[in-house]
């Protein structure tokens, strides 16, 4: 469980090199939202989580996502070492798309 003491620090952001990468593709505007996401789950590590939320972060999930318009963002929290760290920023199919469809508009490089 988590240990959770409002007196800390808010944690800081990393961001992993495969990340830096793919970050590349973003456009600058999701960017800075996805940043600003990044150092709002930072600042919230201190607080103790909602009613329901806390049994989900003791669960096996290894890496935790959110949205960021087409963009999904995966990231994990070390509670040792006061780090929120951005693993991968990749575009999410259209719900739309079939099975093993790529969407045109997005080439990573």
């Amino acid at each position: 469980m988590r240990n959770f003491n409002p007196q800390r620090q808010p944690y800081t952001v990393d961001i992993a090199p495969a990340a830096w990468r793919q970050l590349g593709a973003v456009p600058g505007e999701l960017f800075q939202r996805i940043r600003r996401e990044l150092d709002a789950l930072a600042a919230l590590s201190t607080q103790r989580p909602p009613p329901g939320l806390e049994t989900l972060m003791r669960s096996s999930l290894p890496v935790l996502s959110f949205f960021v318009e087409r963009f999904v963002v995966l990231y994990e929290i070390d509670d040792d070492r006061q780090v929120v760290t951005l693993l991968e920023v990749s575009q999410r199919l259209p719900l739309d798309a079939e099975p093993g469809e790529e969407d045109p508009s997005f080439r990573e490089e």
